[in-house]
């Protein structure tokens, strides 16, 4: 008889390992390293991660490409949009271009940060509402942003921009792995990830063509009419993709302990908390430097 074994003979669970590849394991809790959440436990069926991907047909699954694309490309637009206006701008508030600048710098932070606490929460939310609700805060304060009465209005409006519009990239992503299996996968995040490249350079010559023929305060509604229309477009179009939600593991305990465990799964701190270990923050450190 052969010694190899067929698909469904290979063990899939830990406790069915044999001894010796048993022995050879290691893992963060066998050396007693505590960093991310446990995640629910569902059993692993083949079966079931196949069929998944066939939820959606082809021409369903291009339409969500397009919908998490065009979000994508939004806030990458809106990144630096005002980049053409800073003199218009500074006047506007009394103030310096330099000033007006640091909104660019504090936008693309609170992007970098908002990644850690929206795929978290579309883990155990879903997707689908959770993009609808970055798109309404995306959407109300780009709006704002036109009408801020004052510097300070105007910084934290574009915080508050910044931070809802990051759930597109992350929750975009999640959706297009959620819906493509991995050998299709590349040609969709493909599309997915031009248009977030696409951004940053087209958005300093748009907001220059806008400005031009119109006042700053026409960037910001534009760009709140392009978080409206991919609102629209995910409460009508979107569906949900996740392949299934943690916070149904929720049922049957008390509102302190759903605290709790939604804390536990969401907690952003865990992933920094990763930099503690020299290799890693070496790992991830040098190819930035490189950059530079």
């Amino acid at each position: 008889m052969s010694s190899i074994n067929t698909l469904s003979e290979v063990p899939t669970r830990v406790d069915e390992l044999p001894p010796d590849l048993l022995a050879m394991r290691t893992s963060n809790a066998e050396k007693g390293v505590n960093i991310l959440a446990q995640t629910p436990s569902r059993p692993f069926s083949y079966r079931e991660d196949e069929t998944v991907y066939a939820k959606f047909t082809p021409k369903r699954k291009i339409l969500i490409t397009a919908i998490v694309s065009f979000g994508g490309l939004g806030v990458n637009l809106a990144a630096l949009l005002v980049l053409s206006a800073l003199p218009e701008v500074a006047a506007a508030f009394n103030t310096t271009g330099t000033i007006i600048n640091y909104s660019n710098a504090l936008f693309l932070l609170i992007m970098g940060i908002g990644v850690l606490f929206w795929g978290p929460i579309s883990q155990v939310y879903g997707r689908k509402w959770v993009f609808v609700i970055s798109t309404v805060l995306f959407c109300t304060f780009s709006l704002a942003t036109a009408k801020a009465p004052n510097l300070a209005a105007f910084f934290i409006f574009r915080c508050i921009t910044a931070f809802g519009g990051t759930c597109f990239l992350v929750v975009g992503s999640s959706c297009l792995s959620d819906v493509y299996r991995p050998t299709e996968r590349g040609t969709a995040l493909g599309w997915f990830l031009g248009g977030t490249l696409i951004g940053p350079a087209f958005g300093p010559f748009l907001g220059g063509v806008i400005v031009t023929y119109s006042t700053w305060e026409s960037l910001f509604w534009f760009q709140g009419a392009v978080g409206g229309v991919a609102m629209i477009l995910a409460v009508a179009f979107l569906p949900e993709t996740s392949h299934g939600k943690w916070s149904e593991e929720l049922e049957g305990l008390t509102f302190k302990e759903k605290v709790g465990q939604v804390w536990e799964w969401t907690n952003p701190f865990r992933v920094i908390s990763l930099f503690r270990h020299p290799r890693i923050l070496l790992v991830v450190s040098l190819p930035k430097a490189s950059c530079h």
